[in-house]
This record gives structure tokens, sequence and C-alpha cells, in this order.
């Protein structure tokens, strides 16, 4: 354990607590210069810590990752909310498997327990079994690709979860979207966000939402990372009540051509 020798005093010490101690009843052992040596009992509180969970959109049986640290010893993984239980794969100090059950929830955290108490996760998860697909492994139930890209296909180039992308390829000085069109007018007021995942071409690109309107189309703008995966999760209520049978993802005018894989679009309450 660290310390500040300065803040030391005749009757106290102040350290910090390593976060590779684990947790329970342990000692510490003080020695001083001369080698002595003092051993006081002190019980280490190590909750379970959460840094990234992958991938973050599920159905009843996916296979999900936690990294963060104290998680050797977690007992319990509930959907917050609930009282369903994960499954608990595999565990290691810095690293937990999951597999995801059945659940009612839209969208959830995760509540995660081990010997030293429990903690919730920063991190949402989507359930996808209660979201209306429009792209997932191939395009959802009643949805039709009416892009104008200049190049609008399933892919299994890439793909954030599953095996398949829609990979679309932005022209050059183009507003070529992706246009996804449904049976029905889309339901915007029924559902919280919009969330997809895209991976960027070789440099950032902004790409406009809205849905296809004869004018004045409401219309959200966002930018897309070179080369990465990047999670999108947007209000529908920028909608408003506009209705459209189509929701178009348009790239604005790239510098240079620029190929971008999506995956997982989700409309989600």
């Amino acid at each position: 354990a660290s310390f500040q020798p300065n803040l030391n005093t005749e009757t106290s010490i102040v350290f910090r607590v390593p976060d590779t101690a684990f947790g329970g009843q342990q000692n510490i052992i003080f020695t001083n210069s001369e080698g002595r040596t003092l051993s006081v009992p002190f019980k280490v509180i190590a909750l379970p810590t959460i840094a990234t969970i992958s991938p973050i959109d599920f159905e009843q049986g996916t296979t999900v990752t936690i990294t963060g640290n104290n998680l050797d010893d977690v007992s319990k993984v509930v959907i917050e909310g609930t009282t369903t239980e994960a499954a608990i794969v595999s565990k290691e100090r810095k690293k937990l498997v999951i597999t995801m059950p059945s659940t009612t929830v839209d969208r959830a955290k995760l509540r995660i327990t081990n010997s030293s108490g429990e903690r919730l996760s920063d991190i949402e998860l989507t359930n996808m079994g209660r979201a209306l697909k429009l792209f997932t492994e191939g395009f959802g139930p009643g949805v039709q690709d009416w892009s104008w890209s200049n190049e609008h296909v399933v892919s299994t180039d890439y793909a954030y979860m599953g095996t398949q992308s829609l990979r679309a390829m932005f022209g050059a000085g183009t507003y070529g979207a992706i246009s996804l069109r449904y049976d029905n007018n889309l339901p915007f007021s029924s559902y919280t966000y919009l969330t997809f995942w895209a991976k960027g071409g070789t440099a950032d690109m902004q790409m406009s939402i809205w849905p296809d309107m004869a004018s004045g189309a409401p219309t959200r703008t966002v930018t897309i990372p070179a080369n990465v995966w990047t999670y999108f999760k947007i209000p529908l209520s920028y909608i408003g009540a506009a209705t459209s049978q189509r929701l178009n993802m348009q790239g604005m005018n790239p510098a240079t051509n620029q190929t971008i894989y999506f995956d997982n679009i989700l409309f989600v309450k």
C-alpha cells in the first residue's frame, strides 16, 4: 500500500488501499525502519468495478463479457429492477463472462454482487427482443432497403455482433443515404431511442438522420469516427409528431469515398 511519509504523525499514518487488494478480512502489517512489525486486523471492501460490457445489445442466450476488477468472486448478476439472474460462465479477477436470460425489460443495467457487496453498472444494456429491429442479421421484418448510397449491401466483412452488417459506400462530394422503409409508418413516438453501431471509414464523416418527408423533416447530425466501431443512442423525441415510412441516414458530402458498416439498427423503448 502506498503512502506519503510527510503525512505521518506520532499517532497516525494515511495510506491508500491498492486496487489489487482482495476483499475480505485480512491483516495490515506495519514495518518501521528498525524492522519491527505490527499486525492489525483489517477488512478490505473490494466491490466489483465495471469498465466495459460487450455486447451491450442482447437477447436470451447472448454471451456477454464484462471487464473491470474484483470480478473473480462474483456470486450473482441480476438485471436491474428484476430478480432475473444471468448465468455465470466464467470469472477471473478482471473479466466476467455471463449468459443473458429471458427478460421483459426494454433497457437495463446489471447489478453485480461479490463478497464485498454489490454495484450497479453505469452501462445500460438493450434487450433486442423488445426492440423494433430495422437491421440486425439482415433487414428486420417489414423493412426494405430503399437506399441511394453508392453501395448498400449486407456484408460479412465486419460485424459488431453476429456475422452480418450493412455496408454502405458514400461517394466523395455526394449526399447518398441508407434509407430503411418500413411496411407501416415508423412508430417514432412509441419508442425512446434510435440506437445503432457504425464502423467508420478512413476519415470522420458527418451523417444526418431524418424521416423521409416532403419538406421540413426534423434532422439530427452525428459524426462517425474513422476506423472504429462507435455506438449511437439518439433520442427520438427530436422527430416529434412527424410520421414517415422511411428513415434516412445520409452522408453529408464527404471529401473522399467512405465505406461505413452499420449494425444493430434498433428502435428502443
